[in-house]
């Protein structure tokens, strides 16, 4: 009888210490970050460490994976003594312009540079924020990757990595792949707008597509 208690005892034991383990680890692999303005407040977990997926929330609460219409994300880290990476921000800021409709473009730096970067990029674009660790946390060395290179990473709507990019990137390769993950809200915002042209330059627009299809007769 005493041998089943102990036993009892042991396996309650193994079971809390286990719990407990869970906790931390899970701990571990969520990062915390505050944005360039106050109310911005942004957590990144990551889920599986083999595929590099995460888990992006807002605010502490909503997901941006979990929004009506579901976005990708162009995760980008950046820093002073990273000149790769600053060379390329102009590229993510010309990114952002065109496509913020569509997809979530984040960006990292480094919570003692937060000020002066975001002052850079407020020159060119005011409404671009960046994001800086909340705590000694650093998601960069989590993902084994070199701070001195520019890291950029693409997830599709469910946060599973889709590509990453290391160094630098033609912009034209990073565009080619965004609109990949959004072609089905480019053709339905063309198809609206369509629909909702003037008669007149609707049929304008036909026939000037029509007259680019005629075959041309030599004189």
């Amino acid at each position: 009888m005493k041998g089943i208690k102990l036993l009892i005892l042991v396996l309650l034991l193994a079971l809390g210490f286990h719990a407990c383990s869970d906790e931390v680890d899970k701990d571990k692999d969520v990062f915390g970050f505050e944005g360039g303005s106050k109310d911005k407040i942004l957590s990144i977990e990551v889920v599986n460490t083999q595929n590099e997926s995460l888990r992006f929330k807002t605010n502490q609460t909503q997901s941006i994976f979990q929004s009506d219409t579901k976005r990708p994300t162009l995760l980008f880290f950046l820093s002073k003594t990273c000149q790769e990476c600053q060379d390329e921000l102009l590229h993510i800021l010309d990114l952002h312009n065109k496509y913020q409709e569509f997809i979530s473009i984040i960006a990292i730096s480094p919570k003692d540079e937060l000020v002066h970067l975001q002052q850079e990029i407020d020159k060119i674009n005011p409404r671009f924020k960046l994001y800086a660790p909340a705590d000694d946390k650093n998601l960069l060395n989590f993902l084994n990757k070199d701070d001195k290179q520019s890291y950029m990473a693409l997830y599709d709507k469910q946060g599973e990595k889709v590509i990453d990019y290391i160094g630098l990137v033609p912009e034209e390769m990073i565009e080619l792949d965004i609109r990949y993950q959004i072609q089905d809200q480019l053709d339905a915002k063309a198809q609206e707008q369509m629909q909702t042209l003037p008669q007149e330059d609707l049929e304008s627009s036909l026939e000037n597509d029509t007259q680019s299809t005629k075959p041309q007769v030599a004189p």
